[in-house]
Protein backbone atom coordinates (compact mmCIF):
# COMPACT_ATOMS: atom_id res chain seq x y z
CA UNK A 1 0.00 0.00 0.00
CA UNK A 2 1.18 3.74 -0.87
CA UNK A 3 2.09 5.48 2.48
CA UNK A 4 0.38 8.58 1.11
CA UNK A 5 -2.30 9.66 -1.12
CA UNK A 6 -1.26 12.87 -2.14
CA UNK A 7 -4.55 15.24 -2.97
CA UNK A 8 -3.70 18.41 -4.75
CA UNK A 9 -6.90 20.69 -3.42
CA UNK A 10 -7.47 23.45 -5.03
CA UNK A 11 -10.49 25.59 -6.96
CA UNK A 12 -10.84 24.67 -10.85
CA UNK A 13 -8.81 26.57 -13.29
CA UNK A 14 -6.11 27.38 -10.35
CA UNK A 15 -3.36 25.62 -12.51
CA UNK A 16 -3.42 21.92 -10.23
CA UNK A 17 -2.83 20.29 -14.16
CA UNK A 18 -0.05 22.67 -14.98
CA UNK A 19 1.71 22.58 -11.66
CA UNK A 20 1.66 18.61 -11.74
CA UNK A 21 3.14 18.86 -15.69
CA UNK A 22 5.63 21.04 -14.11
CA UNK A 23 6.41 18.70 -11.60
CA UNK A 24 6.48 15.56 -14.21
CA UNK A 25 8.61 17.09 -16.05
CA UNK A 26 11.30 17.83 -13.29
CA UNK A 27 12.01 14.23 -12.32
CA UNK A 28 14.10 11.67 -14.10
CA UNK A 29 14.14 9.54 -16.93
CA UNK A 30 13.86 6.17 -14.34
CA UNK A 31 10.13 7.77 -13.38
CA UNK A 32 7.18 6.38 -14.79
CA UNK A 33 3.75 7.78 -14.65
CA UNK A 34 0.34 6.58 -15.61
CA UNK A 35 -2.12 9.81 -16.11
CA UNK A 36 -5.59 9.28 -15.70
CA UNK A 37 -7.81 12.39 -17.16
CA UNK A 38 -11.38 13.01 -17.59
CA UNK A 39 -11.81 13.55 -21.52
CA UNK A 40 -9.63 12.16 -24.47
CA UNK A 41 -9.37 15.48 -25.49
CA UNK A 42 -7.16 16.52 -22.59
CA UNK A 43 -4.63 13.64 -22.85
CA UNK A 44 -2.68 15.42 -25.93
CA UNK A 45 -2.47 18.03 -23.68
CA UNK A 46 -0.11 15.78 -21.78
CA UNK A 47 1.56 14.43 -24.48
CA UNK A 48 2.64 17.95 -25.92
CA UNK A 49 3.36 19.17 -22.07
CA UNK A 50 5.73 16.65 -21.54
CA UNK A 51 7.63 15.74 -24.67
CA UNK A 52 10.66 14.21 -22.70
CA UNK A 53 8.58 11.43 -21.36
CA UNK A 54 7.14 10.60 -24.64
CA UNK A 55 3.50 9.44 -23.28
CA UNK A 56 1.69 7.06 -25.00
CA UNK A 57 -2.42 7.08 -25.24
CA UNK A 58 -3.39 3.59 -25.54
CA UNK A 59 -4.22 2.51 -29.22
CA UNK A 60 -6.74 -0.18 -30.34
CA UNK A 61 -4.83 -3.63 -29.70
CA UNK A 62 -7.54 -5.52 -30.39
CA UNK A 63 -9.10 -3.27 -27.05
CA UNK A 64 -8.02 -0.18 -25.59
CA UNK A 65 -7.37 -2.11 -22.66
CA UNK A 66 -4.93 -4.67 -24.29
CA UNK A 67 -3.28 -1.49 -25.86
CA UNK A 68 -2.68 0.06 -22.23
CA UNK A 69 -1.20 -3.42 -20.53
CA UNK A 70 0.98 -3.64 -23.77
CA UNK A 71 2.42 -0.20 -23.18
CA UNK A 72 2.88 -1.05 -19.21
CA UNK A 73 5.09 -4.14 -20.23
CA UNK A 74 7.19 -2.34 -22.29
CA UNK A 75 7.66 0.28 -19.35
CA UNK A 76 6.17 3.64 -21.20
CA UNK A 77 4.59 6.94 -19.56
CA UNK A 78 0.79 6.21 -20.30
CA UNK A 79 -1.83 8.67 -20.71
CA UNK A 80 -5.84 7.55 -20.75
CA UNK A 81 -9.12 8.70 -19.56
CA UNK A 82 -11.40 7.38 -16.44
CA UNK A 83 -13.76 5.57 -18.78
CA UNK A 84 -10.87 3.26 -19.51
CA UNK A 85 -8.97 3.10 -16.22
CA UNK A 86 -12.59 1.79 -14.70
CA UNK A 87 -11.76 -1.40 -16.43
CA UNK A 88 -8.82 -2.11 -14.78
CA UNK A 89 -8.01 -5.92 -14.07
CA UNK A 90 -6.32 -8.09 -12.29
CA UNK A 91 -3.72 -8.37 -15.30
CA UNK A 92 -3.02 -4.91 -14.88
CA UNK A 93 -2.52 -5.27 -10.89
CA UNK A 94 0.01 -7.50 -11.55
CA UNK A 95 2.26 -5.90 -13.60
CA UNK A 96 2.27 -2.79 -12.08
CA UNK A 97 3.36 -4.76 -8.43
CA UNK A 98 6.91 -4.73 -9.41
CA UNK A 99 7.21 -1.93 -12.38
CA UNK A 100 7.11 1.18 -10.09
CA UNK A 101 4.60 3.62 -11.64
CA UNK A 102 3.06 6.56 -10.23
CA UNK A 103 -0.43 7.36 -10.65
CA UNK A 104 -1.79 11.34 -11.29
CA UNK A 105 -5.39 10.92 -11.58
CA UNK A 106 -7.25 14.25 -12.50
CA UNK A 107 -10.36 14.83 -10.81
CA UNK A 108 -11.41 12.46 -8.21
CA UNK A 109 -13.20 9.10 -9.52
CA UNK A 110 -16.27 8.03 -8.00
CA UNK A 111 -15.66 4.02 -6.59
CA UNK A 112 -19.30 3.66 -5.68
CA UNK A 113 -21.12 4.81 -9.20
CA UNK A 114 -21.09 2.05 -12.05
CA UNK A 115 -21.21 -1.33 -9.94
CA UNK A 116 -24.63 -2.17 -9.12
CA UNK A 117 -27.39 -4.72 -10.36
CA UNK A 118 -30.90 -5.20 -9.62
CA UNK A 119 -31.90 -7.27 -6.82
CA UNK A 120 -33.90 -10.26 -9.33
CA UNK A 121 -30.50 -10.50 -11.11
CA UNK A 122 -28.37 -11.04 -7.73
CA UNK A 123 -30.67 -13.70 -6.55
CA UNK A 124 -30.72 -15.58 -9.69
CA UNK A 125 -26.69 -15.32 -9.76
CA UNK A 126 -26.87 -16.85 -6.10
CA UNK A 127 -30.25 -19.75 -6.99
CA UNK A 128 -27.30 -20.91 -10.02
CA UNK A 129 -24.49 -21.04 -8.36
CA UNK A 130 -22.57 -18.33 -9.68
CA UNK A 131 -21.93 -16.54 -6.85
CA UNK A 132 -21.42 -16.84 -3.23
CA UNK A 133 -21.79 -14.70 -0.04
CA UNK A 134 -19.88 -14.82 3.26
CA UNK A 135 -19.32 -11.33 5.41
CA UNK A 136 -21.31 -9.37 2.34
CA UNK A 137 -18.10 -9.91 0.46
CA UNK A 138 -19.57 -11.99 -3.06
CA UNK A 139 -16.99 -13.72 -4.72
CA UNK A 140 -17.28 -15.48 -7.91
CA UNK A 141 -17.31 -19.25 -7.86
CA UNK A 142 -15.77 -20.82 -10.85
CA UNK A 143 -18.82 -23.31 -11.21
CA UNK A 144 -21.18 -21.75 -13.40
CA UNK A 145 -20.06 -21.87 -17.20
CA UNK A 146 -22.83 -19.74 -19.02
CA UNK A 147 -22.48 -15.96 -19.81
CA UNK A 148 -26.13 -14.55 -17.93
CA UNK A 149 -24.25 -12.99 -15.04
CA UNK A 150 -20.76 -12.04 -16.09
CA UNK A 151 -21.54 -8.75 -15.31
CA UNK A 152 -20.85 -10.07 -11.59
CA UNK A 153 -18.05 -12.21 -12.82
CA UNK A 154 -16.19 -8.93 -13.90
CA UNK A 155 -16.20 -7.38 -10.52
CA UNK A 156 -15.54 -10.65 -7.67
CA UNK A 157 -14.55 -10.53 -5.35
CA UNK A 158 -16.23 -7.35 -4.00
CA UNK A 159 -17.71 -6.01 -1.19
CA UNK A 160 -21.20 -5.25 -0.82
CA UNK A 161 -22.21 -1.58 -0.32
CA UNK A 162 -26.11 -1.40 -0.23
CA UNK A 163 -29.04 -3.41 -0.65
CA UNK A 164 -32.58 -2.98 -1.80
CA UNK A 165 -34.09 -2.92 -5.01
CA UNK A 166 -30.53 -2.39 -6.44
CA UNK A 167 -27.34 -3.88 -4.75
CA UNK A 168 -24.10 -1.79 -5.14
CA UNK A 169 -20.88 -3.19 -4.91
CA UNK A 170 -16.99 -2.19 -4.49
CA UNK A 171 -14.72 -4.31 -6.34
CA UNK A 172 -11.85 -5.08 -3.91
CA UNK A 173 -9.53 -4.98 -6.97
CA UNK A 174 -9.81 -0.97 -6.57
CA UNK A 175 -8.37 -1.00 -3.59
CA UNK A 176 -5.26 -3.50 -4.52
CA UNK A 177 -4.85 -1.39 -7.95
CA UNK A 178 -4.38 1.75 -5.71
CA UNK A 179 -1.83 -0.47 -3.62
CA UNK A 180 0.08 -1.60 -6.92
CA UNK A 181 1.18 2.13 -7.66
CA UNK A 182 4.70 3.14 -5.90
CA UNK A 183 2.86 6.73 -5.33
CA UNK A 184 -0.70 8.24 -5.71
CA UNK A 185 -1.71 11.85 -7.23
CA UNK A 186 -5.05 13.00 -6.61
CA UNK A 187 -5.98 16.47 -8.44
CA UNK A 188 -9.16 17.77 -7.13
CA UNK A 189 -11.32 20.27 -5.28
CA UNK A 190 -13.01 19.79 -2.12
CA UNK A 191 -11.72 16.66 -2.20
CA UNK A 192 -12.81 15.59 1.78
CA UNK A 193 -16.52 16.19 -0.03
CA UNK A 194 -16.39 13.29 -2.34
CA UNK A 195 -17.05 9.99 -2.15
CA UNK A 196 -13.11 8.85 -3.10
CA UNK A 197 -12.50 10.35 0.03
CA UNK A 198 -14.68 7.82 2.13
CA UNK A 199 -13.42 5.17 -0.40
CA UNK A 200 -10.10 5.95 1.06
CA UNK A 201 -10.89 6.07 4.42
CA UNK A 202 -13.01 2.84 4.13
CA UNK A 203 -9.91 1.22 2.50
CA UNK A 204 -7.04 2.89 5.16
CA UNK A 205 -5.35 4.71 3.21
CA UNK A 206 -3.29 7.62 4.79
CA UNK A 207 -4.34 11.03 2.88
CA UNK A 208 -1.74 14.41 2.68
CA UNK A 209 -3.04 17.57 1.08
CA UNK A 210 -1.08 19.95 -1.39
CA UNK A 211 -2.65 22.93 -3.04
CA UNK A 212 -1.04 24.33 -6.52
CA UNK A 213 0.42 27.68 -6.57
CA UNK A 214 1.60 30.41 -8.70
CA UNK A 215 4.93 31.40 -7.02
CA UNK A 216 7.23 33.76 -9.68
CA UNK A 217 4.76 33.05 -12.55
CA UNK A 218 5.52 29.66 -12.62
CA UNK A 219 2.74 27.16 -11.14
CA UNK A 220 3.81 24.57 -8.40
CA UNK A 221 2.58 21.91 -5.76
CA UNK A 222 2.90 23.18 -2.58
CA UNK A 223 2.36 21.49 1.00
CA UNK A 224 -0.97 22.42 2.80
CA UNK A 225 -4.77 23.58 1.80
CA UNK A 226 -4.72 26.64 -0.06
CA UNK A 227 -6.79 29.98 0.46
CA UNK A 228 -9.71 30.71 -1.61
CA UNK A 229 -10.26 34.25 -2.56
CA UNK A 230 -14.45 34.69 -2.07
CA UNK A 231 -14.52 38.64 -2.85
CA UNK A 232 -13.00 37.57 -6.32
CA UNK A 233 -15.86 34.98 -6.99
CA UNK A 234 -18.58 37.15 -5.83
CA UNK A 235 -17.64 39.91 -7.88
CA UNK A 236 -17.83 37.61 -10.88
CA UNK A 237 -21.39 35.46 -10.09
CA UNK A 238 -24.20 37.63 -10.90
CA UNK A 239 -26.68 35.32 -8.59
CA UNK A 240 -30.47 34.39 -9.42
CA UNK A 241 -33.32 32.21 -8.80
CA UNK A 242 -35.46 33.48 -6.01
CA UNK A 243 -37.58 35.85 -8.17
CA UNK A 244 -40.94 33.90 -7.58
CA UNK A 245 -41.04 34.66 -3.80
CA UNK A 246 -45.07 34.63 -2.89
CA UNK A 247 -45.52 33.53 -6.81
CA UNK A 248 -48.51 30.63 -6.72
CA UNK A 249 -45.81 28.47 -8.20
CA UNK A 250 -42.66 29.85 -6.20
CA UNK A 251 -39.91 27.71 -6.78
CA UNK A 252 -39.66 27.40 -2.86
CA UNK A 253 -42.34 24.95 -3.29
CA UNK A 254 -40.70 22.55 -6.14
CA UNK A 255 -38.82 19.86 -5.72
CA UNK A 256 -35.71 19.79 -7.17
CA UNK A 257 -33.92 16.60 -5.92
CA UNK A 258 -33.61 13.68 -8.32
CA UNK A 259 -36.48 12.23 -6.24
CA UNK A 260 -38.53 15.04 -6.27
CA UNK A 261 -38.05 16.06 -9.85
CA UNK A 262 -38.51 12.13 -10.85
CA UNK A 263 -42.08 12.40 -9.17
CA UNK A 264 -42.82 15.51 -10.98
CA UNK A 265 -41.88 13.61 -14.57
CA UNK A 266 -44.60 10.43 -13.03
CA UNK A 267 -46.92 12.72 -12.58
CA UNK A 268 -47.20 15.43 -15.49
CA UNK A 269 -47.34 11.89 -17.83
CA UNK A 270 -50.62 11.46 -16.21
CA UNK A 271 -51.91 15.18 -16.31
CA UNK A 272 -51.80 15.84 -13.28
CA UNK A 273 -52.03 19.81 -13.13
CA UNK A 274 -49.90 20.65 -10.08
CA UNK A 275 -47.01 18.70 -11.48
CA UNK A 276 -47.82 20.35 -15.28
CA UNK A 277 -47.30 23.78 -13.46
CA UNK A 278 -44.49 23.04 -11.77
CA UNK A 279 -42.39 22.08 -14.62
CA UNK A 280 -43.68 24.82 -16.63
CA UNK A 281 -42.59 27.41 -13.95
CA UNK A 282 -38.86 25.50 -14.10
CA UNK A 283 -38.86 26.00 -17.94
CA UNK A 284 -40.33 29.49 -17.61
CA UNK A 285 -37.57 30.42 -15.29
CA UNK A 286 -34.88 29.20 -17.27
CA UNK A 287 -35.95 30.80 -20.12
CA UNK A 288 -36.34 34.15 -18.59
CA UNK A 289 -32.98 33.52 -17.53
CA UNK A 290 -31.03 33.06 -20.75
CA UNK A 291 -33.33 35.30 -23.04
CA UNK A 292 -33.81 37.74 -20.81
CA UNK A 293 -31.84 38.48 -18.17
CA UNK A 294 -29.33 37.58 -19.57
CA UNK A 295 -30.37 38.46 -23.79
CA UNK A 296 -27.92 35.30 -24.90
CA UNK A 297 -28.70 32.88 -27.85
CA UNK A 298 -28.20 29.20 -27.19
CA UNK A 299 -24.35 29.16 -28.52
CA UNK A 300 -23.90 31.07 -24.81
CA UNK A 301 -26.21 29.09 -23.03
CA UNK A 302 -25.10 25.91 -20.43
CA UNK A 303 -27.14 24.50 -18.21
CA UNK A 304 -27.67 20.98 -16.44
CA UNK A 305 -30.35 18.84 -14.43
CA UNK A 306 -30.55 14.99 -13.90
CA UNK A 307 -30.26 13.45 -17.18
CA UNK A 308 -33.46 11.61 -16.50
CA UNK A 309 -35.63 14.64 -16.36
CA UNK A 310 -33.69 16.20 -19.04
CA UNK A 311 -37.17 16.15 -21.82
CA UNK A 312 -39.20 17.51 -19.17
CA UNK A 313 -36.98 20.28 -17.89
CA UNK A 314 -35.53 21.67 -21.61
CA UNK A 315 -37.41 23.75 -23.01
CA UNK A 316 -37.02 26.94 -26.30
CA UNK A 317 -34.55 29.07 -26.39
CA UNK A 318 -32.08 26.95 -24.18
CA UNK A 319 -32.38 23.20 -25.22
CA UNK A 320 -29.28 22.88 -26.82
CA UNK A 321 -26.85 24.14 -24.37
CA UNK A 322 -26.74 21.07 -21.97
CA UNK A 323 -23.87 18.94 -20.39
CA UNK A 324 -24.62 16.39 -17.60
CA UNK A 325 -25.03 17.52 -14.35
CA UNK A 326 -21.18 15.56 -12.75
CA UNK A 327 -19.33 17.24 -15.89
CA UNK A 328 -15.63 17.57 -15.17
CA UNK A 329 -12.38 18.72 -16.56
CA UNK A 330 -13.27 19.69 -19.66
CA UNK A 331 -12.80 23.62 -21.08
CA UNK A 332 -15.30 23.17 -23.77
CA UNK A 333 -18.28 25.29 -22.63
CA UNK A 334 -15.46 27.87 -21.16
CA UNK A 335 -17.00 30.36 -23.87
CA UNK A 336 -20.32 30.81 -22.23
CA UNK A 337 -21.68 33.55 -19.74
CA UNK A 338 -25.30 32.23 -19.01
CA UNK A 339 -25.62 29.39 -16.91
CA UNK A 340 -28.23 27.21 -15.07
CA UNK A 341 -28.19 24.68 -12.34
CA UNK A 342 -31.35 23.08 -12.12
CA UNK A 343 -30.93 20.53 -9.00
CA UNK A 344 -30.76 19.62 -5.53
CA UNK A 345 -27.73 17.29 -5.05
CA UNK A 346 -28.04 14.68 -2.38
CA UNK A 347 -26.18 11.23 -1.54
CA UNK A 348 -27.13 8.35 -2.71
CA UNK A 349 -29.15 6.91 0.94
CA UNK A 350 -27.46 3.61 0.58
CA UNK A 351 -24.09 4.80 0.60
CA UNK A 352 -24.93 7.31 3.24
CA UNK A 353 -25.97 4.71 5.35
CA UNK A 354 -22.85 2.36 4.48
CA UNK A 355 -20.59 4.88 5.61
CA UNK A 356 -22.29 5.87 8.76
CA UNK A 357 -21.96 1.86 9.58
CA UNK A 358 -18.63 2.40 9.05
CA UNK A 359 -17.75 5.39 10.99
CA UNK A 360 -17.33 7.37 7.78
CA UNK A 361 -18.59 10.51 7.46
CA UNK A 362 -19.43 12.32 4.20
CA UNK A 363 -20.83 16.03 4.39
CA UNK A 364 -23.92 15.85 2.23
CA UNK A 365 -24.03 19.72 1.73
CA UNK A 366 -20.06 20.23 1.15
CA UNK A 367 -20.87 17.62 -1.27
CA UNK A 368 -23.88 19.31 -3.30
CA UNK A 369 -21.91 22.17 -2.86
CA UNK A 370 -18.34 20.39 -4.66
CA UNK A 371 -20.74 19.08 -7.32
CA UNK A 372 -22.27 22.40 -8.31
CA UNK A 373 -19.06 24.14 -8.41
CA UNK A 374 -17.83 21.90 -10.47
CA UNK A 375 -20.28 22.52 -12.79
CA UNK A 376 -20.24 26.19 -12.66
CA UNK A 377 -16.57 26.16 -13.34
CA UNK A 378 -17.01 24.69 -16.63
CA UNK A 379 -18.51 28.25 -17.92
CA UNK A 380 -16.47 31.59 -18.28
CA UNK A 381 -15.64 31.96 -14.88
CA UNK A 382 -12.95 30.06 -15.29
CA UNK A 383 -11.16 32.30 -17.03
CA UNK A 384 -11.79 34.79 -14.76
CA UNK A 385 -14.56 36.56 -16.82
CA UNK A 386 -18.11 37.14 -15.13
CA UNK A 387 -21.23 34.88 -15.49
CA UNK A 388 -25.18 35.15 -14.53
CA UNK A 389 -26.73 32.16 -12.63
CA UNK A 390 -29.81 30.70 -12.37
CA UNK A 391 -29.93 28.39 -9.40
CA UNK A 392 -34.14 27.53 -8.61
CA UNK A 393 -33.49 25.37 -5.56
CA UNK A 394 -33.50 27.64 -2.46
CA UNK A 395 -30.83 25.15 -0.93
CA UNK A 396 -28.08 24.74 -3.89
CA UNK A 397 -28.58 28.61 -3.86
CA UNK A 398 -27.86 28.81 0.31
CA UNK A 399 -25.04 26.59 -0.05
CA UNK A 400 -23.37 28.60 -2.92
CA UNK A 401 -24.20 32.23 -1.34
CA UNK A 402 -22.40 30.77 2.05
CA UNK A 403 -19.81 29.45 -0.01
CA UNK A 404 -19.24 32.75 -1.82
CA UNK A 405 -19.15 34.76 1.53
CA UNK A 406 -16.65 32.65 3.30
CA UNK A 407 -15.26 29.58 1.32
CA UNK A 408 -12.84 28.48 4.04
CA UNK A 409 -15.83 28.17 6.33
CA UNK A 410 -18.19 24.91 6.22
CA UNK A 411 -21.37 25.09 4.84
CA UNK A 412 -24.44 24.35 6.61
CA UNK A 413 -28.26 24.33 5.33
CA UNK A 414 -31.61 23.98 7.52
CA UNK A 415 -34.73 24.37 5.77
CA UNK A 416 -35.77 26.98 8.66
CA UNK A 417 -32.61 28.91 7.76
CA UNK A 418 -32.78 32.54 6.63
CA UNK A 419 -31.30 32.94 3.30
CA UNK A 420 -28.19 34.21 3.33
CA UNK A 421 -27.42 37.70 1.27
CA UNK A 422 -24.26 38.03 -0.45
CA UNK A 423 -21.41 40.53 0.99
CA UNK A 424 -21.04 43.13 -1.46
CA UNK A 425 -17.61 45.07 0.19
Amino acid sequence: MPTTIRVIDSVMGSGKTSAMINLINETGPEQKFVFITPLLSECDRIVEACAAKNFKAPSEFGTKLNGFKWLLKKGANIVTTHALYKHFDQEIVDILKDSHYTLVVDEAIDEFDDESCNAADFAAALQAGAIAVEDEVVSWTGTFTGTAFNFLKEICPAKIVSYGKIYTFIPLLRQHLYESFDSVYIMTFMFGAQSLSCFFNLMGFEVERFHAERINGRYTIVPGRGHVDGARYRALIELHGDERKGSKYAYNDIPFSYTGLMRLSRQAKCQDEKALNALAEIRKGAYNHFRRTCNCKSADALWTTFKDVRNDVKGRGYSTGFEVINCKGTNIHSHTHSVAYIADIHLNPFLKRYFYINHVHQDEDAYALSSMLQFIWRSAIRNGEPIKLFVPSRRMRCLLKQWLNDPNAQVRYRKDMREPKLITA
